[in-house]
């Protein structure tokens, strides 16, 4: 208790010791500070002299100097400023105000500070006030500031020229004007920012390093220009340094996009490639050079493994690099080893790839097309394959197979090259088998499995059993597969083929030592483990399949397919929940399986959120399995987000084409969030005979109606209506109708949909609003009445039902209900509106307008209140402010497009 008394003490005599000085004495110590090299201290001095006597001028700019010194803008900035309300010169202090904002990187603030501006008539304050204005017009993005030359000195006027030629892009004429500096007194700091850009663009980034850290002794907090040294400490390669210059930023601020991004690419150059990806990808987070980081990310997910997180980060990078950026062959590396061979055939002359290569990813590109039904295609690029190199067996085997597919001669011969050439193409022999079992039957083909045993006995025992297989003869083909495993135990081709084989036999017990051995060889392989589940479940095992694959998740704890396997079962059984637990743990799956049971189990849930979040994970893992588009897409639209499904739609179709069902699911999503050119671009890919269109007749019908095509829509929509009934396409029916001039037509649909619908009531105002749009006020009320009567207090049934009175002549109704809205709701617009406008038409003209212009004030966009007002403004006989305001409206619907044309009318009559 003592110990504290005297603290206190002290404290208390400190204070008063401090409080005898004057301010005035206060700011001599400072200077006297400044002089002896303790910037610091002396802050802390003027701070003393401000609290001793706030409104000193003198005290409030010395600090301000001095922080402006240190580099602490902001706090000089407020100094500053209030020294110069205070009446301290102008001269003195106005420019280092303008600098001080100029130097936060506020460069519009500076421009808007400068509109009002003091007269300052030295013409050296006046010249660096007009550098500072160019420069900062130039950075807030001006197109061509136009430089003040009579305002500006020598000095300032070779910054602003640099600075200019700079942004034309001719860094050696602006070094040029730079080496006429003569005063390096003037801006020191601003040169030295110059000279850095300078020579970073010329690539001259010794010159560019030392710049920028002369620049920095200045003023040590700029950190655009510690920024600009880490760059160039990158591009120098001296990435020890660049790091701890990129440290003290990300000590600033940890999420910094472009900090992150210089990590990254740092980690980059030193084959951290794990590192560089996830900094490279928090980077993008922030938005941070999203092409170059999702370079460094793309390249860094191929060197990682991770080929579709790379093909699509390359492909985004793509889009912005120039094509000289090696993006672009890395882009085309990734293709190539995902099978995107038919996009990289059409850039082979760009990307420098020599003849073989070139070959092979013309023949992979003709597969393709042969897959997709284009004979024509195929041929061609099977000839540009022959003609780059006719001698390479990896084209030569695709060659044969092409041809034995089309069922054409030649493949035989061609196969047989390709194994003289390559005699290890495992594939080709297997292709060759088939090809002369097709020509010349059985024993024909078992002479190739003879040959090709020759070189190497267990691959020919393979192709015997293989050719068992085609010609039906199980029991041989088995006896081949059971001889080869018993030679080579681990494999795998022939354990699956005597798994499927015993299984299909009903010899189950027999199938499942053959799955667990195939498991034991690839535990992370799904398909197989799927295999065995079904295998177990067919022999009655099902109770026993919880326990079996939790083993396995404890013998194989690096593998997550026997998880993905387990989660499916829980959700079979009705468990999602033990399915979300089971697999939320799992950072980064490896099987499509964890994706798909973890996303189907929130969606059981009914928690859209996570489900969208792990169906967007699987996308951006595996972007070429539809089924993960799939569930995506239609978990969007549980939740109405069609814009979301839309644009997942749009990227699904980057990787899958022709696939059309997602052009199916683009054309009917793009029209009914009113894209209809995109609908019909979607619609236009799809063949004429084409299944798929059938399932368009909705969305035809509904681009029809965009177009005012009304007889089409009302076709189109009236048979999709006749399979598919319901209130969305019966408003679409009644609105095409209304269109052809039959709107009592399309109310009858309404009306139809909304008596089935008891307790949704949304359809019956719906209906009533579209018959009172069109002047059917006796169904329109008794529509809203049919609302009332189940919701007495309803504001936007009675608030448009006395509209719907007001329109149809019965003033007294109107009036009666727009007072009870008005008690409902007595702020709103819409009531205000509605009274008054009833008053207006009752001839209370003074009384009406003052509640319609309540109404607008409150809502001053609304176009039916604005019309109200300017039917009260000619009836108040203000005609020229009513043309004023009606010449500004812009009616969209036909009530609106109504009273503008009969205000118009009235306002014309009395010219």
């Amino acid at each position: 208790m003592q110990m504290k008394r005297a603290t206190a003490l002290l404290c208390a005599l400190v204070i008063t010791a401090c409080s005898q000085k004057t301010a005035e004495q206060q700011i001599e110590d400072a200077k006297r500070l400044v002089l002896e090299g303790e910037e610091i201290a002396a802050i802390v001095e003027l701070k003393n002299a401000v609290v001793t006597e706030p409104n000193n001028a003198e005290a409030r700019f010395q600090l301000g100097l001095l922080e402006f010194q240190q580099g602490l803008w902001e706090e000089a900035e407020k100094e500053l400023r209030r020294s110069l309300e205070l009446g301290y010169s102008k001269v003195q202090n106005y420019p280092l105000l303008i600098k001080a904002i100029f130097y936060q990187n506020d460069f519009l603030r500076v421009l808007t500070e400068l509109e009002n501006s003091p007269e300052i008539n030295d013409t050296r304050v006046v010249s660096t006030i007009a550098l500072f204005e160019y420069l900062s017009k130039l950075k807030a993005g001006e197109q061509n500031p136009v430089i003040p030359t009579k305002r500006l000195q020598r000095e300032d006027l070779l910054i602003a020229q640099a600075y200019q030629t700079l942004e034309s892009g001719k860094p050696q004429v602006a070094k040029n004007i730079t080496e006429q500096f003569i005063s390096p007194e003037i801006e020191p700091f601003e040169k030295l920012i110059l000279k850095g850009m300078i020579e970073s663009l010329m690539g001259n980034h010794v010159e560019a390093i030392i710049a920028n850290t002369k620049a920095l002794e200045i003023y040590p907090t700029y950190h655009v220009a510690r920024f600009l040294l880490a760059e160039q400490l990158i591009e120098d390669k001296q990435l020890n340094r660049a790091n701890e210059e990129i440290d003290k930023l990300l000590a600033l601020n940890p999420n910094s996009g472009h900090a992150n991004y210089l990590k990254s690419l740092v980690y980059f150059y030193q084959n951290e490639y794990e590192q560089a990806y996830n900094l490279a990808n928090l980077a993008l987070q922030h938005k941070a050079k999203p092409a170059l980081a999702s370079f460094i990310s793309g390249t860094s997910a191929y060197y990682t493994g991770r080929l579709e997180s790379a093909l699509r980060l390359l492909s985004t990078a793509a889009t912005t690099l120039p094509p000289a950026h090696p993006v672009h062959r890395m882009l085309a590396q990734v293709k190539l080893e995902l099978g995107y061979v038919d996009e990289v055939a059409g850039s082979l002359d760009d990307l420098n790839i020599e003849p073989g290569q070139g070959a092979e990813i013309y023949s992979l590109a003709a597969l393709q097309k042969l897959q997709q039904g284009e004979d024509a295609e195929t041929e061609s690029l099977l000839s540009k394959a022959k003609e780059l190199d006719p001698n390479n067996p990896v084209g030569l085997l695709r060659e044969g197979y092409i041809l034995l597919d089309e069922n054409k001669p030649g493949a035989a011969d061609s196969l047989a090259r390709a194994l003289e050439l390559a005699p290890d193409l495992s594939e080709a022999w297997i292709l060759l088998a088939q090809a002369k079992y097709e020509e010349d039957g059985l024993e024909s083909a078992l002479a190739v499995a003879d040959d090709w045993a020759e070189l190497n006995e267990l691959n020919g025992e393979l192709l015997r059993g293989i050719i068992y297989l085609r010609d039906n003869n199980e029991k041989q083909a088995i006896a081949h597969f059971t001889n080869l495993v018993k030679r080579d135990p681990d494999n795998a081709g022939a354990i699956r083929y005597l798994m499927i084989g015993e299984a299909r036999w009903d010899n189950f017990d027999k199938a499942i030592e053959y799955g667990e051995k195939l498991l034991d060889l690839a535990p992370n392989n799904l398909q197989n483990l799927i295999d065995v589940v079904n295998i177990k479940i067919a022999i009655g095992q099902e109770e026993e399949l919880e326990n079996f694959l939790k083993q396995r998740i404890a013998k194989f704890p690096e593998s997550d397919a026997a998880s993905s396997a387990l989660a499916l079962i829980y959700s079979r059984a009705k468990q999602p929940e033990k399915a979300i637990n089971l697999l939320k743990g799992i950072a980064e799956p490896q099987s499509f399986g964890v994706y798909q049971a973890l996303g189907d189990a929130y969606v059981s849930v009914k928690n859209f959120d996570k489900a969208i979040e792990t169906y967007r994970d699987w996308t951006q893992k595996f972007p070429t399995d539809s089924n993960s588009w799939y569930r995506l897409i239609a978990t969007y639209q549980m939740v109405n987000n069609f814009d979301g499904a839309l644009e997942a739609t749009q990227n699904a179709r980057r990787y899958l084409p022709r696939d059309e069902r997602l052009i199916l699911v683009e054309a009917h999503l793009a029209a009914s969030t009113g894209r209809f050119a995109q609908s019909k671009r979607a619609i236009e890919l799809l063949s004429e005979d084409s299944s798929e269109l059938v399932n368009l007749t909705h969305t035809r019908g509904l681009l029809a109606l965009n177009e005012k095509r009304f007889s089409d829509a009302v076709s189109l929509l009236s048979a999709y209506y006749e399979t598919n009934p319901g209130f969305a396409v019966a408003r679409l029916l009644a609105l095409a109708h209304a269109g052809l001039g039959q709107p009592n037509k399309g109310l009858e649909y309404l009306q139809t949909e909304a008596a089935k619908e008891n307790d949704t009531l949304v359809f019956k105002l719906i209906s009533a609003e579209y018959a009172s749009s069109y002047g059917m006020y006796d169904a329109s009320i008794e529509l809203y009445n049919q609302v009332l009567a189940q919701k007495p207090d309803d504001f936007a049934s009675l608030n448009n039902l006395a509209s719907v009175y007001t329109q149809a002549g019965d003033l007294t109704k109107a009036a009666e209900i727009a007072k009870r809205v008005i008690e409902i709701a007595p702020d709103s617009p819409y009531a205000l509106d509605t009274y008054g406008y009833v008053l207006l038409k009752q001839g209370k003209v003074q009384e009406g307008q003052a509640f319609v212009e309540r109404a607008l004030g409150k809502d001053p966009n609304n176009k039916e209140i604005q019309l109200h007002n300017v039917e009260a403004l000619i009836l108040n006989n203000e005609l020229t402010q009513a043309r004023s305001m009606l010449s500004r409206i812009r009616p969209a619907t036909p009530l609106q497009l109504s009273l503008h044309k009969e205000l118009k009318s009235r306002l014309d009559a009395q010219k």
